[in-house]
């Protein structure tokens, strides 16, 4: 029978140490100025990992919603003055939106 081996009050207690030493407590904090191994992206990029500010997004998101209203008053005026719209007249318009829109993108640095 394998005899039974106990640890020391002393051992216990410097392996306890180096436990919280190695171990944040549960209200550890930092103030935001003490973090300074990070980076915030200030453009979208296809490439990088890191975080991105939500100004960017934004923007981004502004300039979706922007062609996605042109879009659509393209097709409603095009509606306004025909009863029916052609699969080629919305494919050209959607064509013109979309493509006016990746140009104005894809000169900032993002690439589809």
């Amino acid at each position: 029978m394998a005899q039974k081996k106990y640890v020391s009050l002393s051992k216990l207690s410097t392996f306890l140490d180096k436990l919280k030493n190695t171990f944040s407590a549960k209200d550890h904090t930092h103030k935001i100025a003490e973090i300074t191994d990070y980076s915030i992206d200030t453009a979208l990029s296809s490439t990088s990992t890191n975080p991105v500010q939500n100004k960017v997004l934004d923007a981004e998101f502004e300039e979706i919603a922007t062609a996605m209203n042109v879009l659509e008053q393209s097709i409603d005026d095009k509606l306004d003055s025909s009863d029916t719209i052609t699969n080629d007249e919305i494919d050209e318009i959607c064509s013109g939106t979309i493509v006016t829109y990746l140009n104005s993108i894809s000169s900032e640095g993002v690439s589809f």
